[in-house]
């Protein structure tokens, strides 16, 4: 059996990125749950805890980088491991192409407007939540 996207994760070191996801998601909450975890500490542990669908992974975090977290993602069964979204003010084209050579599905540039965000909630919400990701 398998199953569409509903439980969201995002890992974000900025308090405000956080805040600002959670207002924008919060329109989408029928149809998709989203979690939050605040920095890379703890955030494999929690990742592997909830299993959540997708994941939106920030890159540049103190510790642990979204990259790390990503290869440590890479060493899981695939029935185990969310798809992955890195979420990065970096529009680098070299961030963006290691993000997919970790094996990312895809690669969003951070808003810097409410709107901006509600604009990637809602993105998430229609595409990914029309997507089969994973046997149940």
């Amino acid at each position: 059996m398998v199953h569409k996207v509903q439980s969201v994760m995002v890992v974000d070191d900025e308090q405000l990125d956080l805040r600002m996801m959670q207002r924008s998601f919060a329109a989408f909450e029928d149809c998709m749950t989203l979690e939050q975890v605040q920095g890379s500490d703890g955030a494999l542990g929690a990742i592997q805890q909830s299993r959540p669908d997708l994941l939106l992974l920030d890159i540049a975090m103190p510790g642990t980088s979204g990259f790390e977290l990503l290869s440590q993602l890479r060493g899981q069964d695939d029935a185990d491991r969310p798809v992955v979204i890195m979420l990065s003010s970096s529009e680098d084209p070299n961030d963006i192409e290691r993000a997919y050579k970790l094996g990312a599905a895809g690669y969003i540039v951070k808003p810097t407007t409410l709107d901006g965000y509600r604009e990637l909630a809602s993105s998430v919400s229609c595409f990914w939540g029309r997507q089969v990701v994973r046997p149940n």
